[in-house]
């Protein structure tokens, strides 16, 4: 994995370009202690806040369902916002393995950037590293091209499933 510098673009920017690769995925059963949700997105995703054990910080998982859309995003955003307001690091699971074809409008772009504007220093405060999954080898080259143009400022890993994930935020955030 790579560790990125800091940039002067908020991390959350680079979500709204991962939330839109597809490939095939499943949803999760609870993988540790739920310390908030679990809440359904539209179109089958789900997000939750949930410590595994051994673990410093808790992970925020959100998996899209087969469909990644301006009421997933909606749904996403409002759970993610209950999770800042606890005002206690974190960890970021992005999963869109699930998703069947990418859907994005300027309405979502606008959404996200709205709420990017108004959370990222609190985002960047409070979350300690990114995780995303994907299988598909043309996808993992998007993220990893994304990843080098939007530089997150936590450290960022791009894994197969959830056991490189663990591993990962193991390695970066005990």
């Amino acid at each position: 994995f790579a560790v990125a510098a800091p940039c002067a673009r908020p991390s959350w920017e680079l979500v709204s370009q991962l939330i839109s690769l597809g490939g095939t995925g499943e949803q999760q059963a609870s993988r540790g202690k739920v310390l908030l949700g679990p809440q359904s997105l539209a179109h089958g995703g789900r997000v939750v806040l949930e410590r595994p054990e051994g673990l410093r910080h808790p992970i925020l998982r959100i998996s899209a369902g087969h469909r990644f859309d301006e009421d997933s995003v909606a749904d996403a955003q409002a759970f993610m916002t209950r999770v800042l307001r606890q005002r206690r690091a974190f960890t970021v699971e992005w999963d869109p393995r699930g998703i069947t074809w990418p859907r994005l409008s300027q309405g979502m772009m606008r959404r996200v950037h709205d709420w990017v504007e108004q959370h990222v220093k609190a985002w960047d405060t409070h979350v300690q590293a990114h995780v995303v999954l994907v299988r598909n080898p043309i996808a993992r080259q998007l993220v990893r091209l994304l990843q080098r143009v939007f530089l997150p400022p936590q450290p960022t890993a791009i894994v197969r499933d959830e056991v490189e994930a663990l591993a990962f935020v193991r390695s970066c955030c005990s």
